[in-house]
Formats: C-alpha cells, structure tokens, sequence
C-alpha cells in the first residue's frame, strides 16, 4: 500500500508530453514576461496610480488559474508545463516578496522563509528529475498558496494592509504545510526509477486480478 501511494505521488516524465508550445505553456510564459511590467507598475504607482499594477496583477493571477484548467481539459499536460509552472510561480511570489521589503511593506522575514522554502523544493524537485524521471504531483495546499499570495499582494498594493495581512497569515500556514507534504513525498518515493516501474507494474497487475474477478 505504501508503495502505491509513492506512485500516485508522482508522475513519471514518460507518460507527459513533449510539446513546448501549447496554450498553458504560452499562458505560463505570458505570466514570467508580465512579471518585469508589475514591478515597473508597483514602481510608478504613487505617481500614475494603482490602477496598471492592480491590472497586471490581476490578469498573472487569472493565466495561472486558466493554465492548469486548460491543460487538463485539452489533455494538454506536458514535461516543460510540469517544470514551468511551479517554477514561474516561485519566481513571481518570492520576487514580489523581496521588492515589498525593499519599499518597507512586508518583513524580511517573510522573503527569506519563501526563497528557503522554494529553493529546497526546486533541489529536490531537479533530483527527482535528473535520477528518478518524475515530477512530484502538486498539493492541493501547495496550488492554493500561489492564489492567496497573488491576492494578499494585490490587496497589500490597494493599501487594504488588514485584509493583507488576514491573506498573508492563510498563505504561509498553506506554504509550509505544503512544503511539509513535498517533503513526506519526497522522502518516500522509490529511490530509483527501477523501482517506480516495479511498482507500477505491480499496480497493474493488481488492477488486472481485480477486473477478472469481477
């Protein structure tokens, strides 16, 4: 049973496909090229407003949203998605945690637990790939966190800072449980892709007993 929950934990890089160009990989690219006009935006927002950053902010969140929708309902599922995705939004939260604390409106603190975080799960997540051919399944904990950072800095711009706050709080308690679950993951997994394809045969057999029987 162990073992088979180590599986469904992870997906083997051979079943996803090869296509780099695909509607959640152009939406995911979209968001990292947005990235450089939101710090421009939150940069001249005292003088031009909030409302471009707001905007720009806004339409990142909603592409992260649509990309994962997209990619499941046009079976659009790929090894570059799989590897882009969590990292463009690693790169975009902890970016916008390191600026808010160079303008003095979040704590140190706060960037340093987010980068520390990501860079652990980036080092294990580049060991699954390079020795074990998998990529870990994303926690559900783990999909939400980007969401409530994305709006906890959007509303932290809006100068609604108790509201901010409220989200900050959600958004670093779903960070760290889901670190804890990637890490629980990680741990667990075979430790070689020898073993993940026994495994799976394993499970395949099993399934192939039951459907005899009945």
């Amino acid at each position: 049973m162990k073992n088979r929950n180590n599986v469904t934990n992870s997906t083997q890089l051979d079943n996803l496909s090869t296509k780099a160009l695909t509607i959640p990989n152009l939406l995911t690219i979209l968001r990292i090229l947005l990235l450089p006009v939101l710090i421009h935006s939150l940069n001249i927002r005292e003088t031009a407003g909030y409302t471009l950053a707001i905007v720009v902010g806004s339409i990142m969140i909603i592409s992260d949203i649509l990309d994962g929708l997209i990619a499941r309902y046009l079976h659009q599922c790929s090894i570059y998605g799989s590897i882009m995705d969590p990292i463009s939004d690693k790169i975009i939260i902890d970016s916008l945690a390191i600026y808010f604390f160079v303008t003095g409106e979040l704590p140190w603190w706060i960037g340093a637990f987010l980068v520390f975080r990501d860079t652990l799960i980036v080092i294990f997540g580049v060991d699954m790939i390079i020795r074990k051919k998998t990529t870990p399944l994303p926690v559900s904990y783990g999909k939400i966190a980007p969401l409530f950072w994305g709006l906890s800095y959007i509303i932290l711009v809006a100068k609604m800072k108790s509201v901010a706050w409220s989200l900050i709080i959600i958004a670093l308690a779903l960070s760290f449980i889901s670190s804890i679950f990637y890490l629980v993951r990680y741990v667990r997994l075979p430790s070689s892709n020898e073993n993940i394809g026994s495994v799976k045969s394993q499970e395949e057999l099993i399934n192939q007993n039951s459907r005899k029987i009945k």
